[in-house]
Protein backbone atom coordinates (compact mmCIF):
# COMPACT_ATOMS: atom_id res chain seq x y z
CA UNK A 1 0.00 0.00 0.00
CA UNK A 2 1.47 3.58 -0.65
CA UNK A 3 2.85 5.47 2.49
CA UNK A 4 -0.37 7.87 2.34
CA UNK A 5 -3.78 7.91 0.76
CA UNK A 6 -6.41 10.22 -0.12
CA UNK A 7 -9.61 8.60 0.81
CA UNK A 8 -13.23 8.96 0.02
CA UNK A 9 -15.58 8.40 3.30
CA UNK A 10 -18.62 9.50 4.61
CA UNK A 11 -18.62 12.79 6.33
CA UNK A 12 -20.92 11.91 9.20
CA UNK A 13 -18.30 9.57 10.43
CA UNK A 14 -15.52 11.84 10.61
CA UNK A 15 -16.29 13.47 13.33
CA UNK A 16 -13.01 15.55 14.30
CA UNK A 17 -9.51 15.74 12.40
CA UNK A 18 -8.52 12.77 15.01
CA UNK A 19 -10.43 10.44 13.68
CA UNK A 20 -8.57 6.72 13.31
CA UNK A 21 -9.79 4.81 10.52
CA UNK A 22 -7.27 2.13 10.98
CA UNK A 23 -10.08 0.14 12.94
CA UNK A 24 -12.81 0.61 10.26
CA UNK A 25 -12.99 -1.41 7.05
CA UNK A 26 -12.09 0.56 4.11
CA UNK A 27 -12.47 -0.66 0.55
CA UNK A 28 -9.52 0.19 -1.71
CA UNK A 29 -12.13 1.74 -4.11
CA UNK A 30 -12.65 4.54 -2.06
CA UNK A 31 -8.90 5.68 -2.72
CA UNK A 32 -8.87 8.55 -4.91
CA UNK A 33 -5.07 9.40 -4.98
CA UNK A 34 -1.84 8.55 -3.03
CA UNK A 35 1.38 9.75 -2.06
CA UNK A 36 4.97 7.68 -1.79
CA UNK A 37 7.62 8.94 0.50
CA UNK A 38 11.12 8.22 0.15
CA UNK A 39 13.95 9.50 2.92
CA UNK A 40 16.56 10.32 0.38
CA UNK A 41 16.10 12.57 -3.34
CA UNK A 42 18.57 9.85 -4.77
CA UNK A 43 14.97 8.09 -4.85
CA UNK A 44 13.83 10.85 -6.81
CA UNK A 45 12.22 10.00 -10.26
CA UNK A 46 13.69 11.92 -12.46
CA UNK A 47 12.14 11.77 -15.95
CA UNK A 48 15.39 12.27 -17.77
CA UNK A 49 16.78 8.91 -16.30
CA UNK A 50 17.40 6.41 -18.94
CA UNK A 51 15.82 3.40 -16.78
CA UNK A 52 13.49 3.42 -14.12
CA UNK A 53 14.32 4.34 -10.24
CA UNK A 54 12.76 1.66 -7.97
CA UNK A 55 10.66 4.62 -6.78
CA UNK A 56 9.05 4.86 -10.28
CA UNK A 57 8.33 1.45 -10.51
CA UNK A 58 6.72 1.48 -7.35
CA UNK A 59 4.20 4.46 -7.68
CA UNK A 60 3.21 2.46 -10.96
CA UNK A 61 2.68 -0.33 -9.50
CA UNK A 62 0.11 1.83 -7.05
CA UNK A 63 -1.40 3.61 -10.05
CA UNK A 64 -2.38 -0.06 -11.46
CA UNK A 65 -3.67 -0.57 -7.90
CA UNK A 66 -5.87 2.42 -7.92
CA UNK A 67 -6.89 1.60 -11.76
CA UNK A 68 -8.15 -1.84 -10.21
CA UNK A 69 -10.27 0.02 -7.48
CA UNK A 70 -11.53 2.52 -9.42
CA UNK A 71 -12.02 1.06 -13.17
CA UNK A 72 -13.92 4.11 -14.82
CA UNK A 73 -10.80 6.14 -14.06
CA UNK A 74 -9.21 7.75 -16.96
CA UNK A 75 -6.10 8.81 -14.99
CA UNK A 76 -4.65 8.74 -11.74
CA UNK A 77 -3.14 11.78 -9.78
CA UNK A 78 -0.17 10.40 -7.02
CA UNK A 79 2.46 12.81 -5.11
CA UNK A 80 6.36 11.55 -5.05
CA UNK A 81 8.21 12.81 -2.10
CA UNK A 82 11.91 11.91 -1.91
CA UNK A 83 13.46 13.67 0.93
CA UNK A 84 12.67 17.67 0.51
CA UNK A 85 11.95 17.16 -3.07
CA UNK A 86 8.26 16.42 -4.55
CA UNK A 87 6.51 15.76 -7.72
CA UNK A 88 3.34 15.60 -8.85
CA UNK A 89 3.09 12.31 -10.88
CA UNK A 90 0.08 11.71 -13.22
CA UNK A 91 -0.55 8.20 -14.76
CA UNK A 92 -2.66 6.62 -17.44
CA UNK A 93 -2.96 3.96 -19.85
CA UNK A 94 0.23 5.29 -21.98
CA UNK A 95 2.32 6.09 -19.33
CA UNK A 96 3.71 8.39 -16.80
CA UNK A 97 4.08 12.32 -16.83
CA UNK A 98 5.90 13.81 -13.19
CA UNK A 99 5.78 17.58 -13.09
CA UNK A 100 8.86 19.70 -12.17
CA UNK A 101 10.93 18.91 -8.61
CA UNK A 102 10.06 21.29 -6.30
CA UNK A 103 12.24 21.32 -2.79
CA UNK A 104 9.64 21.64 -0.11
CA UNK A 105 11.93 23.96 2.61
CA UNK A 106 12.94 26.42 -0.57
CA UNK A 107 10.39 29.62 -0.20
CA UNK A 108 9.21 29.08 -3.68
CA UNK A 109 8.90 25.51 -3.05
CA UNK A 110 6.89 25.65 0.22
CA UNK A 111 3.77 26.94 -0.65
CA UNK A 112 3.49 24.94 -4.02
CA UNK A 113 3.55 21.98 -2.05
CA UNK A 114 0.82 23.34 0.38
CA UNK A 115 -1.35 24.09 -2.39
CA UNK A 116 -1.04 20.87 -4.22
CA UNK A 117 -2.14 19.21 -0.52
CA UNK A 118 -5.29 21.46 -0.26
CA UNK A 119 -5.87 20.77 -3.65
CA UNK A 120 -6.18 16.99 -3.68
CA UNK A 121 -7.21 16.37 -0.32
CA UNK A 122 -9.98 19.45 -0.62
CA UNK A 123 -10.78 20.69 -3.73
CA UNK A 124 -10.46 18.34 -6.65
CA UNK A 125 -13.32 16.36 -7.44
CA UNK A 126 -13.33 12.59 -8.54
CA UNK A 127 -13.12 14.04 -12.28
CA UNK A 128 -10.39 16.53 -11.52
CA UNK A 129 -8.44 12.57 -9.80
CA UNK A 130 -9.39 11.19 -13.15
CA UNK A 131 -12.76 9.45 -13.47
CA UNK A 132 -15.18 9.68 -16.56
CA UNK A 133 -17.20 12.50 -16.97
CA UNK A 134 -19.34 10.05 -19.12
CA UNK A 135 -19.55 7.92 -16.58
CA UNK A 136 -21.71 9.09 -13.26
CA UNK A 137 -22.28 7.20 -10.00
CA UNK A 138 -26.47 6.57 -9.79
CA UNK A 139 -27.80 8.81 -6.89
CA UNK A 140 -27.23 8.06 -3.34
CA UNK A 141 -24.35 5.70 -4.35
CA UNK A 142 -20.66 5.98 -2.82
CA UNK A 143 -17.42 4.50 -2.90
CA UNK A 144 -17.49 3.91 0.95
CA UNK A 145 -21.01 2.04 0.68
CA UNK A 146 -20.97 -1.50 1.13
CA UNK A 147 -22.84 -2.42 -1.32
CA UNK A 148 -20.67 -1.95 -4.75
CA UNK A 149 -21.82 1.28 -6.34
CA UNK A 150 -23.85 1.11 -9.81
CA UNK A 151 -22.66 3.43 -12.43
CA UNK A 152 -24.18 5.34 -15.08
CA UNK A 153 -22.21 4.84 -18.46
CA UNK A 154 -22.92 7.22 -21.29
CA UNK A 155 -20.83 6.18 -24.73
CA UNK A 156 -21.74 8.92 -26.35
CA UNK A 157 -24.30 8.19 -28.26
CA UNK A 158 -27.78 6.00 -27.01
CA UNK A 159 -28.71 3.58 -25.37
CA UNK A 160 -26.91 4.17 -22.14
CA UNK A 161 -26.09 1.28 -19.75
CA UNK A 162 -26.12 1.26 -15.80
CA UNK A 163 -23.97 -1.37 -14.41
CA UNK A 164 -25.25 -3.99 -11.64
CA UNK A 165 -22.58 -5.03 -9.17
CA UNK A 166 -19.03 -5.69 -8.92
CA UNK A 167 -16.98 -5.83 -12.18
CA UNK A 168 -17.19 -9.55 -13.42
CA UNK A 169 -13.40 -8.61 -14.29
CA UNK A 170 -10.90 -6.23 -14.21
CA UNK A 171 -7.20 -5.90 -15.61
CA UNK A 172 -4.81 -5.99 -13.37
CA UNK A 173 -1.85 -4.42 -15.73
CA UNK A 174 -1.03 -0.59 -15.91
CA UNK A 175 0.02 -0.26 -19.55
CA UNK A 176 -2.58 -2.73 -20.62
CA UNK A 177 -5.78 -2.30 -22.29
CA UNK A 178 -7.04 -1.72 -18.67
CA UNK A 179 -9.99 -4.42 -19.10
CA UNK A 180 -13.35 -3.92 -16.96
CA UNK A 181 -16.56 -6.26 -17.66
CA UNK A 182 -19.74 -5.31 -16.29
CA UNK A 183 -22.84 -6.88 -16.00
CA UNK A 184 -25.90 -3.72 -17.18
CA UNK A 185 -28.92 -2.92 -18.08
CA UNK A 186 -29.05 -0.56 -21.13
CA UNK A 187 -31.92 1.76 -21.33
CA UNK A 188 -33.89 0.02 -24.00
CA UNK A 189 -34.19 -2.85 -20.93
CA UNK A 190 -31.27 -5.64 -22.63
CA UNK A 191 -29.64 -7.07 -19.85
CA UNK A 192 -25.77 -7.91 -21.44
CA UNK A 193 -22.37 -7.96 -20.35
CA UNK A 194 -20.32 -4.79 -20.95
CA UNK A 195 -16.82 -4.39 -21.58
CA UNK A 196 -14.85 -1.76 -21.61
CA UNK A 197 -11.23 -1.41 -22.76
CA UNK A 198 -8.29 0.89 -24.69
CA UNK A 199 -7.48 0.10 -28.23
CA UNK A 200 -4.54 1.14 -29.72
CA UNK A 201 -5.23 3.68 -32.46
CA UNK A 202 -3.67 1.58 -35.27
CA UNK A 203 -5.93 -1.52 -34.40
CA UNK A 204 -9.35 -2.65 -35.33
CA UNK A 205 -12.47 -1.90 -32.35
CA UNK A 206 -13.44 -5.05 -31.27
CA UNK A 207 -16.95 -4.07 -32.40
CA UNK A 208 -15.73 -4.29 -35.81
CA UNK A 209 -14.47 -7.90 -35.21
CA UNK A 210 -17.92 -8.62 -33.68
CA UNK A 211 -19.99 -7.57 -36.68
CA UNK A 212 -17.24 -9.48 -39.67
CA UNK A 213 -17.38 -12.41 -37.53
CA UNK A 214 -21.06 -12.37 -36.95
CA UNK A 215 -23.13 -14.81 -34.99
CA UNK A 216 -20.71 -18.66 -33.59
CA UNK A 217 -21.53 -21.34 -31.67
CA UNK A 218 -20.49 -20.37 -28.36
CA UNK A 219 -20.26 -17.19 -28.88
CA UNK A 220 -22.15 -14.52 -26.95
CA UNK A 221 -24.58 -12.62 -29.79
CA UNK A 222 -23.33 -8.54 -30.21
CA UNK A 223 -25.66 -6.10 -29.18
CA UNK A 224 -23.34 -2.63 -29.71
CA UNK A 225 -20.28 -1.30 -29.62
CA UNK A 226 -17.27 0.81 -31.00
CA UNK A 227 -15.04 3.97 -29.75
CA UNK A 228 -16.06 6.02 -26.79
CA UNK A 229 -16.92 9.95 -27.34
CA UNK A 230 -17.14 12.37 -25.16
CA UNK A 231 -20.42 13.47 -23.51
CA UNK A 232 -19.82 17.32 -23.46
CA UNK A 233 -17.10 17.71 -26.31
CA UNK A 234 -16.69 15.99 -29.83
CA UNK A 235 -14.06 13.97 -30.40
CA UNK A 236 -13.42 10.17 -29.22
CA UNK A 237 -11.78 9.24 -25.61
CA UNK A 238 -8.37 8.90 -26.12
CA UNK A 239 -5.03 10.04 -24.27
CA UNK A 240 -4.56 12.57 -26.91
CA UNK A 241 -7.79 13.82 -25.75
CA UNK A 242 -7.48 13.94 -22.25
CA UNK A 243 -3.82 15.44 -22.48
CA UNK A 244 -5.21 18.21 -24.20
CA UNK A 245 -2.80 17.45 -27.30
CA UNK A 246 -3.33 18.63 -31.30
CA UNK A 247 -5.15 15.52 -32.44
CA UNK A 248 -3.15 16.03 -35.52
CA UNK A 249 0.08 15.83 -33.51
CA UNK A 250 1.92 12.27 -34.26
CA UNK A 251 1.65 10.24 -31.15
CA UNK A 252 2.64 6.71 -30.88
CA UNK A 253 1.42 6.03 -27.73
CA UNK A 254 -2.29 6.67 -28.38
CA UNK A 255 -5.39 4.42 -27.26
CA UNK A 256 -8.74 4.95 -27.49
CA UNK A 257 -11.51 4.08 -25.30
CA UNK A 258 -14.20 1.49 -26.65
CA UNK A 259 -16.61 -1.02 -25.71
CA UNK A 260 -18.50 -3.85 -26.94
CA UNK A 261 -22.14 -4.76 -25.32
CA UNK A 262 -23.01 -9.24 -25.88
CA UNK A 263 -25.98 -11.26 -24.67
CA UNK A 264 -26.98 -13.21 -23.30
CA UNK A 265 -25.19 -13.10 -19.96
CA UNK A 266 -24.31 -16.96 -19.51
CA UNK A 267 -23.13 -18.11 -16.03
CA UNK A 268 -19.54 -18.74 -14.56
CA UNK A 269 -18.55 -22.09 -14.72
CA UNK A 270 -18.73 -22.93 -11.50
CA UNK A 271 -22.53 -22.33 -11.32
CA UNK A 272 -22.74 -25.30 -14.04
CA UNK A 273 -25.75 -27.72 -12.42
CA UNK A 274 -23.32 -31.05 -13.44
CA UNK A 275 -20.34 -32.23 -15.01
CA UNK A 276 -21.81 -31.97 -18.51
CA UNK A 277 -22.95 -28.56 -18.11
CA UNK A 278 -19.14 -27.60 -17.07
CA UNK A 279 -18.08 -29.43 -19.88
CA UNK A 280 -20.39 -27.96 -22.36
CA UNK A 281 -19.14 -24.44 -21.53
CA UNK A 282 -15.87 -25.44 -21.81
CA UNK A 283 -16.00 -26.88 -25.10
CA UNK A 284 -18.71 -24.64 -26.17
CA UNK A 285 -15.58 -21.37 -25.32
CA UNK A 286 -12.85 -23.44 -26.74
CA UNK A 287 -15.25 -23.62 -30.39
CA UNK A 288 -16.36 -20.36 -30.10
CA UNK A 289 -12.68 -18.84 -29.83
CA UNK A 290 -11.53 -20.72 -32.45
CA UNK A 291 -13.85 -19.89 -34.83
CA UNK A 292 -13.68 -16.84 -34.28
CA UNK A 293 -9.79 -16.47 -34.55
CA UNK A 294 -10.56 -18.43 -38.53
CA UNK A 295 -12.94 -15.54 -38.81
CA UNK A 296 -11.06 -12.39 -37.93
CA UNK A 297 -7.69 -13.51 -37.54
CA UNK A 298 -6.34 -9.70 -36.34
CA UNK A 299 -6.65 -9.00 -32.84
CA UNK A 300 -8.35 -6.08 -32.04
Amino acid sequence: MPDLCVLEVDDREVTSKGVNLKDRKVFFRQIAAFAEVKKSHKDDPVPVRTSATLNTAQVADYAAMLFIGRPFNLFIVGLSVCGTRFRVGYFDRSGILFSEARDILSEQGFPIFVSVIRRITCDMSNTDLGHNANIRMLEGHTYYQTEYPKFEIDTGRQPYYITEGRPLWVSFSYLGRGTSIWVALSSDGAKLVLKLAWRREDRRGEASIYRDVGQILGMARFKDGGDMTWRHRSGKISIKSIRNLNPEAEFKRNVILHFVGVNPIGKMLWHAKDDLEYCLGIWAAIKGKVDASKSSPQPC
